[in-house]
């Protein structure tokens, strides 16, 4: 709760910022013409020198668009925070569906990191979550604090990311180059990966409560961590989550562009582009938007692999009622799974991580705009 406040006053700070120079400068406009009338009607009087009755009633009249000014200021300002709140209406529809679409995989994934270095295939870790859950557990099992959970970091994601472009360069995003595209998607994912700790420690222990201790209820589950391991056991695993959510938005932000060239280059090449535009924009952004999200999964894959496996250690003691007298580091377990199964080890999951992030990735490159068009707002 606390980190969610917490990123609640960040986000509201960098809005205000973002939006303040935009109301500036209307409203800096609007004062340079009060100015220039007040001038003009003055120097107008001086020259026709009229009765003092008759500046009085200038002045009186030049003050009444002073007043208009001031009620025509407030209005960018009202305006400017409706559509802030109406811009992040396709950011939070389509990190939504793209969460829910990815689901399970996600959970794929998540079994395949978790057990890395068992020496369990693939089928047998699901095959052992389907005797324990059930089919529908594929679907349902960790699914609401998942959605949750991806929704608001994919939602923080894509909405920080430009305006922390802006506040550290200067330019917006579109004029950025990779290099500061990545520094700012390294420094928003900061309030990214604090916000959403606690549920991913709901998410990971309720894919891994085979004996189903927790009723697939995530309050439960943060109930449990919090009487063993107190609020501590909140952020465990946390320098693996801010190492994966950093190397994943930088990867994707500074990779994306590259991408876009690339498919749009290929398509000019055969005129796929000019027979069916409307086809070649939309596999475009799809295409693309997957690209440089398995391109962020190559950067981000073997820390995650590491927290995961950090994380199940923890979180399989709490469900046992015996919990750890010393919870491991990250850096010590990634050193266990290197001598013991090698460096490729790291990478156990890889297939299912790549094309969850990439196709989370393209989702939210697709989606955004699609939604951009549905709610009607601006490009």
């Amino acid at each position: 709760m606390l980190a969610l406040r917490l990123l609640f006053a960040i986000v509201m700070a960098a809005v205000i910022a973002h939006h303040e120079a935009a109301l500036v400068s209307p409203a800096s406009g609007l004062l340079a013409m009060k100015h220039h009338n007040a001038n003009s009607l003055f120097q107008k009087n001086l020259a026709l020198q009229t009765e003092k009755n008759s500046c009085e009633v200038d002045l009186v009249a030049s003050a009444v668009p002073s007043n208009g000014s001031a009620a025509v200021a407030a209005a960018p300002a009202k305006s400017g925070w409706k559509k802030t709140l109406h811009s992040m209406l396709p950011i939070m529809a389509s990190a939504f569906c793209a969460a829910a679409i990815m689901y399970p995989l996600d959970l794929v994934r998540a079994l395949q990191m978790a057990n890395a270095g068992s020496g369990l295939s693939t089928m047998d870790l699901l095959r052992n979550f389907k005797n324990a859950h059930g089919v529908t557990g594929f679907f349902t099992q960790g699914l609401a604090p998942e959605l949750a959970r991806s929704t608001w970091m994919r939602f923080i994601k894509f909405a920080l990311f430009p305006i922390v472009h802006m506040t550290l360069h200067g330019i917006s995003e579109a004029k950025g180059n990779e290099f500061t595209k990545a520094v700012a998607a390294i420094v928003a994912s900061v309030p990214e990966a604090l916000s959403i700790m606690p549920l991913e420690i709901s998410k990971i222990a309720l894919q891994l409560d085979t004996k189903n201790l927790y009723k697939n209820n995530m309050f439960r589950a943060m109930a449990a961590v919090n009487a063993q391991q107190g609020l501590g056991g909140f952020l465990v695993g946390y320098l693996g989550i801010q190492y994966r959510q950093a190397a994943w938005s930088a990867g994707y932000f500074a990779s994306i562009k590259f991408f876009e060239r690339h498919v749009a280059q290929f398509f000019a090449k055969n005129d796929f582009d000019k027979r069916n535009p409307k086809a070649a924009k939309t596999i475009s952004q799809l295409l693309s938007g997957f690209l440089a999200g398995v391109f962020g999964a190559c950067l981000n894959t073997p820390g995650d692999t590491i927290r995961s496996t950090l994380q199940k250690r923890v979180l399989s003691a709490v469900a046992k009622g015996s919990p750890l007298a010393v919870n491991p580091t990250f850096f010590s377990v990634g050193q266990e799974i290197v001598a013991a199964k090698g460096f490729s080890a790291l990478y156990a999951g890889f297939g299912f991580k790549a094309f969850h992030l990439g196709g989370g990735g393209a989702l939210m490159a697709f989606l955004i705009p699609f939604f951009k068009g549905v709610f009607k707002t601006e490009n």
